[in-house]
């Protein structure tokens, strides 16, 4: 499940998108490479420490905390001699600007002008101590364009958060790759996806994993330690980002508007209802998700053939203390599996609908799950069950040809468990058996994290519109 969605986390989820699309648009990479950086991993490391100067390996290192050193070297301090640090932090913001405007509708980027004042305020309650790259990145000279203004405070606010990240982390005695393994070891992510874009080797990844087992932080199979100690980091980063909140308006127009509104009804006779109470429509009054705070059992589950003879699933799969007992299996979806995924829907929060249909849905929409269900080559349809439960439908529809669409949803008390990975990775897995070289997916801006996922299976473009990325994935490339 979800950390805690403090205002800190919720106001970084809100502005990463826009830092991000250094990373995913072409202008950005495009432009590195105009001004003389060869191939996108200089681009982003010498684009990020850029603000710092000609900085040594060992600095960018240190800096670029996730990443193997290895890694990091083949670029810094290579990239100072094809390209001045100056006229890469230059280049960096106008272009990812240029990327804004292309990607954003007219209103939107009309709004950038407000946006980076408030902005601005939020980077004036940040205090840089120990933090070197917000710290740099904040002596940048403020751009008179309001494009480029905002993109660069959201920088600032973004690695002013990141510093933090390092900062926790290494409170807690944990080395860059000790970090990574940690966050693995919640399922929000594989090292199938992480191992290849952060440059660690076999032997680091062993060597980590023994220092993590000798302290009780990480098992071979999911350990309670493993994740006893993970969801304090991010409540140490939230805690740590909390500066840039302190500033701005006490209370923008609409905060207000819903505390009136509130206190209206209140005054009218209404009352809140809690979670389960039944509304006066029928419609059942449903709990945001809670943070994680299960120790992670592990069940043994049963790994059913395919058609074509391949097993599905890996050996073990991380189930909640709550219900160790059943297997967790993951099959094709059939007709009989209606009522069950009913309730599984009935069980997701609204956050969680939301964030699976861009909108708040009572049932399934009936044309899909009756071509989900029907058994259809051109919906291939998963299911991850336990016991008479389903916990997570995906599916793949190919659209046209050589594309199709990917779609997972996950039960909340199984979320970050690694279900919804599991289940990716076999769509993807059909895809490619299929002839499915494209695959698109919708994410909304404030679940940017899904972004570097997607893309560990191949060469990813997003396009961000309306608070949703329009995802494409090219399989063997472009």
């Amino acid at each position: 499940m979800d950390p805690t969605a403090t205002l800190a986390r919720r106001f970084w989820e809100a502005i990463e998108p826009i830092h991000a699309i250094a990373y995913f648009a072409p202008e950005p990479a495009e432009a590195a490479r105009k001004i003389g950086l060869r191939g996108f991993w200089m681009g982003y490391f010498a684009s990020r420490v850029a603000p710092l100067g000609p900085v040594p390996a060992e600095a960018a290192c240190a800096m670029a905390y996730g990443f193997s050193p290895a890694m990091v070297a083949r670029a810094i301090p290579d990239a100072w001699r094809f390209a001045d640090p100056a006229a890469i932090v230059i280049s960096r913001i106008a272009s990812a600007a240029e990327a804004l405007r292309h990607h954003l509708d007219g209103p939107a980027v009309a709004s950038l002008a407000e946006l980076s004042g408030l902005l601005w305020d939020a980077v004036a309650g940040c205090r840089f101590d120990g933090r070197p790259l917000a710290a740099a990145w904040s002596v940048v000279p403020r751009p008179e364009d309001p494009v480029e203004s905002a993109w660069l405070a959201t920088t600032i606010l973004r690695e002013h958060r990141g510093d933090g990240h390092v900062i926790a982390a290494v409170g807690a005695g944990l080395r860059g790759l000790d970090a990574t393994l940690t966050h693995i070891a919640t399922g929000a992510i594989t090292r199938k996806l992480v191992q290849p874009s952060r440059g660690w080797s076999d032997d680091d990844w062993e060597l980590s994993a023994r220092r993590l087992q000798a302290r009780g932080l990480l098992d071979r199979t999911p350990a309670p330690g493993a994740r006893a100690t993970r969801p304090r980091r991010p409540a140490h980063k939230d805690r740590r980002s909390a500066a840039p909140r302190c500033r701005g308006p006490d209370r923008s127009p609409r905060r207000r508007t819903r505390r009136e509104h509130r206190r209206n009804r209140r005054q009218a006779g209404h009352r809140p209802r809690g979670a389960g109470q039944q509304a006066s429509d029928g419609r059942r009054c449903h709990s945001r998700a809670e943070p994680d705070r299960r120790a992670a059992a592990v069940s043994p589950i049963t790994s059913p053939v395919g058609k074509d003879g391949d097993e599905w699933l890996p050996r073990r799969i991380a189930a909640p203390a709550a219900t160790p007992g059943p297997p967790v299996i993951i099959r094709q979806a059939v007709a009989s599996d209606r009522p069950a995924l009913a309730e599984m829907l009935a069980r997701c929060s609204d956050q969680t609908r939301a964030r699976r249909f861009h909108k708040y849905v009572r049932c399934f929409p009936e044309p899909y799950l009756t071509e989900a269900l029907a058994g259809c080559a051109a919906h291939f349809a998963l299911l991850a069950q336990t016991g008479e439960a389903v916990v997570a439908l995906a599916s793949c529809v190919a659209t046209d040809r050589g594309s199709a669409e990917l779609a997972v949803l996950v039960d909340d008390s199984w979320q970050r468990l690694g279900v919804g990975a599991r289940l990716l990775s076999l769509l993807v897995a059909h895809a490619d058996q299929s002839g499915l070289a494209r695959l698109k997916a919708w994410v909304l801006a404030s679940q940017a994290w899904v972004l570097p996922v997607l893309g560990g299976y191949g060469t990813c473009e997003a396009w961000l519109r309306h608070g949703v990325f329009e995802v494409t994935v090219h399989r063997g490339g472009p």
